[in-house]
């Protein structure tokens, strides 16, 4: 009962650093490969019936990659894509941000999220900065920040990822961080 409107086949596909049995949620897959399986992902929705669900690629793990793997792309291929998801941590291999717009929203017309992005800054300077850089110069149509719940990594004061810090593998009441309630400016009012 669940209606989908984008799938993602790739999750940092181009990150080296995925292993067997590892504890993320990824694995490695090289241009050439993804450039193999697309086109069958493609295949698979529409002979379900599915054309009018996205295909999205690559959801790299830093714009640098995803500026490489857009370019690695042959043209076709490139057609088929409807979506480039990219993750926007705060990285210096994040600094290409106004030229993954141009490469894919400009010159392809595709829609351009930034799907995962987080920092450990309870403070939530770091966020608000990293949302004013992807905003002005990625232009995405979506963001979407990674952990709003922090199970408390580093005890009861959690580890700053989350918006909330739960401190769910001791128990407690959930807290805010500050920067909770710098993202709901964002979204409320900016």
């Amino acid at each position: 009962g669940l209606s989908f409107t984008s799938v993602a086949p790739f999750n940092e596909p181009s990150a080296d650093w995925w292993q067997e049995n590892g504890k993320q949620e990824a694995t490695h897959v090289s241009r050439a490969e993804q450039a193999k399986i697309l086109p069958l992902v493609r295949s698979a929705f529409d002979a379900q019936g599915l054309s009018d669900v996205a295909l999205t690629a690559s959801d790299e793990s830093l714009v640098n990659q995803a500026i490489a793997t857009w370019k690695s792309l042959p043209a076709e291929l490139k057609a088929i894509i409807d979506q480039v998801n990219v993750h926007g941590y705060p990285k210096p291999e994040n600094a290409r941000r106004a030229e993954l717009h141009r490469i894919t929203r400009v010159a392809d017309g595709k829609r351009l999220w930034n799907s995962e992005t987080g920092d450990d800054d309870r403070t939530g300077l770091e966020m608000a900065y990293n949302i004013h850089q992807d905003f002005f110069l990625l232009h995405p149509t979506a963001w979407a920040y990674w952990q709003p719940v922090d199970g408390g990594l580093k005890g009861l004061g959690g580890s700053g990822w989350g918006l909330l810090d739960a401190a769910m593998l001791v128990g407690g009441e959930p807290r805010a961080n500050p920067k909770l309630f710098v993202l709901a400016q964002y979204s409320r009012h900016i």
